[in-house]
């Protein structure tokens, strides 16, 4: 591990007394075209961060040339490749502060998202982590507010204060319907961390693999949401978000290990469970679309639910010889097409 020069408190401007209790952290893999915007929105916070540190988890891009331009005023922690939630963790021990910020390194913060959010924590020393509302921004478009998406209303029932919502009721089901919470300007106390533990590198490579800290957090802790955005989102073809049978195969993974290993989510066994069958069913139909007919096979596999009779005769199609397979395929999408 090589640690790159971090700036010193004698070098720090002075700032409110909550924002200096704040660390930031940012896993960066390969965003040499994106971290240089990130870490500027970081920097151009109303009220500094106490420390600002990029784990630069083994890339093979110019990630470090970038980051050597902004001087001491960040620190950079070069790792082997290991993943996004072992870098998040490395980034956690070299920070001391109460409070620990994130920013994956491809999105953005708003000028007022630390002095906003830390001063929010300081005087809720209740809650033990809050996550916030974020615009998404794709192909130069910036989309409603991630929250406005949900076909419900997510903060229903919930306990205002400002601008942050707490208190928000059934809020393990509630994220297995809609998942706002992102780890893009998540803020979480140190005690927490210390208690309950970072993010699981066991989960590198798995899709949604955040989801599973996150869900620690709604079983373990108190949480609290910004409704403001005070984040931007950025999709790009590098997102891995893009793969959706990854994706929800990865959410399948993460909701059976939170069954088997958060104890108050055996309140909730029903419902985890059909909510793994119905993305069981998403996965298996998406690769069927990808005409992935081996992640079909592998996917129906574990699906334990009887098999609607669409799905039987995708079954079929991607277990049939190659020329019959690809052949019945077409003449599925044409059917579709045709709506019949």
């Amino acid at each position: 591990m090589i640690r790159h020069p971090s700036r010193s408190a004698a070098d720090m401007p002075t700032s409110t007394e909550h924002c200096l209790q704040t660390s930031l952290v940012i896993p960066s893999h390969n965003r040499a075209s994106l971290i240089g915007e990130t870490v500027e929105s970081a920097l151009a916070q109303t009220h500094p961060f106490a420390s600002i540190t990029v784990v630069n988890d083994g890339s093979t891009d110019d990630t470090l040339k970038v980051l050597a331009e902004f001087g001491h005023r960040i620190q950079v922690i070069s790792t082997q490749n290991q993943g996004v939630q072992a870098a998040r963790n490395i980034g956690i021990a070299a920070s001391n502060c109460p409070l620990v910020a994130f920013l994956d390194s491809d999105d953005l913060l708003a000028p007022t998202y630390l002095d906003e959010t830390a001063g929010w924590m300081v005087a809720h020393p209740e809650v033990d982590a809050t996550y916030n509302n974020f615009l998404t921004i794709e192909d130069a478009h910036t989309r409603p507010p991630k929250l406005t998406q949900a076909s419900f209303d997510w903060l229903e029932g919930s306990r205002r204060d400002g601008d942050f919502h707490l208190d928000i009721p059934d809020l393990l089901l509630r994220s297995l319907r809609f998942q706002p919470l992102f780890p893009s300007g998540q803020m979480v106390r140190r005690t927490f961390l210390q208690q309950h533990g970072g993010y699981d590198p066991r989960f590198r490579g798995v899709g949604s693999e955040d989801w599973e800290f996150t869900l620690r957090v709604i079983t373990n802790g108190q949480l609290a949401l910004c409704e403001k955005p005070l984040v931007k989102v950025r999709k790009h073809a590098a997102n891995e978000s893009k793969d959706n049978v990854r994706m929800r195969m990865g959410e399948t993974e993460v909701l059976a290990h939170c069954l088997a290993h958060h104890p108050s989510a055996s309140a909730f066994k029903q419902e985890i469970t059909q909510s793994i069958e119905e993305r069981l069913h998403a996965a298996l139909n998406s690769a069927f679309d990808n005409r992935d007919f081996h992640s079909v096979r592998h996917i129906v596999a574990k699906i334990s639910s009887p098999l609607p009779a669409k799905t039987r005769l995708k079954t079929f199609i991607s277990s049939s010889p190659a020329p019959v397979s690809d052949w019945l395929w077409h003449a599925i999408q044409l059917l579709s097409r045709s709506g019949a």
